[in-house]
């Protein structure tokens, strides 16, 4: 999956926690807090310090956070992003190949469907 860092600890956190029905792919697994370190040549070191461990104790690092519903997203489709799209209507929202997308709509819509 191409979701990483910071979204990862909210959904593993929300998940836990029983706050939200993930839709779409595992993430990527990034889990770890970097701190940059300067050298004395101007150069800079990233070191991992500690790793994203969620409110259950999954380790997310090397993982990832798995969805509850998994999703894939076509190849073709081009995701669709609420800052890009705010002009869309409900009707071009569904011709859209956002399968992840449609399906966390229509886990909204019909919570039932889940």
């Amino acid at each position: 999956g191409g979701s990483a860092s910071s979204s990862e600890i909210v959904a593993g956190a929300l998940k836990d926690e029983h706050r939200a029905r993930l839709v779409g792919e595992k993430t990527f697994g990034a889990g770890t807090v970097l701190q940059e370190f300067g050298l004395s040549d101007g150069s800079a070191m990233l070191l991992a310090i500690a790793e994203w461990i969620t409110p259950a104790g999954h380790v997310i690092w090397h993982k990832g956070v798995a969805p509850d519903e998994e999703v894939s997203l076509p190849v073709s489709a081009i995701p669709l992003y609420p800052d890009r799209e705010k002009g869309m209507n409900s009707a071009a929202l569904k011709a859209s190949a956002d399968t992840q997308l449609l399906r966390a709509l229509d886990l909204l819509e019909h919570p039932e469907s889940g």
